[in-house]
């Protein structure tokens, strides 16, 4: 059976190879990893790209997935919003995605 250790330092997945079993758990660490990623707060930016001239298709599938504030960039590119756990679903579901990135920082130009 598989087996969480939290006393291996950083990594918090572990298989037990002991009884033969692929199956895998996680530690949780705290109680707001519980959480479905729907808090007001925690609402982040991402990016992702395809195929020149599957944007609108890649759009809709992103907003069935959940994303909000979903606008096409060029011919091969999408902007949109959501929680992390859309930025994941996006990950795992979407088909006509090359990327997905998450904004992790940005900076705004001085104006003279």
């Amino acid at each position: 059976m598989a087996s969480a250790r939290s006393d291996e330092g950083h990594d918090d997945w572990c298989i037990d190879e002991d009884d033969g079993s692929d199956t895998i758990s996680r530690v949780i660490e705290s109680p707001s990893e519980l959480d479905d990623g729907k808090k007001d707060d925690d609402i982040r930016t991402y990016f992702a790209t395809c195929i020149p001239g599957l944007h609108h298709t890649l759009a809709s599938e992103l907003i069935a997935l959940g994303a909000e504030r979903v606008e096409t960039q060029g011919k091969s590119g999408v902007r949109f919003k959501g929680s992390p756990k859309v930025g994941l679903k996006s990950i795992l579901w979407c088909r006509t995605a090359h990327k997905i990135m998450e904004l992790i920082a940005s900076s705004s130009e001085p104006t003279d």
